[in-house]
């Protein structure tokens, strides 16, 4: 007998999947609250200039530029038609808080290490509850 024959355990795995998917996924990296998990606080921490930075430079791409990023965004988020520039600053914000990719890519690994990190707490959390 395998272990997902019994539907008790099989229950719990796809619950587990979806508290996981829940608090980790990237629809909710881009949420500031999820049914799961709420992401305010740690929002609170990122510096307001890099995300008026993200912004302005957002605003400064040409036409083709930014429907590219818009684009590739939507794609990562899982959304098929269009996302909002205040998601792809929230998104970007979030992975580039902690320092410039470009002197370190190892920033980029830690900073969302960081994020898996996190999660991975509050969904220990829920597991407990």
């Amino acid at each position: 007998m395998e272990w997902y024959d019994d539907r008790n355990k099989l229950a719990e795995a796809v619950q587990f999947v979806m508290k996981f998917s829940c608090c980790f996924g990237w629809t909710a990296f881009a949420s500031d609250k999820t049914p799961c998990c709420n992401y305010k606080e740690e929002d609170r921490n990122i510096p307001q200039g890099l995300k008026d930075a993200i912004k302005e430079y957002i605003g400064s791409l040409t036409t083709e530029e930014h429907s590219d990023l818009m684009r590739e965004m939507a794609l990562l988020l899982g959304e098929k038609f269009y996302i909002r520039e205040a998601t792809v600053v929230k998104v970007l914000s979030r992975i580039l808080a902690d320092g410039d990719v470009r002197e370190n890519k190892g920033m980029l690994i830690l900073s969302l290490m960081t994020q898996v990190n996190k999660r991975m707490e509050l969904l220990e959390a829920l597991r407990a509850s």
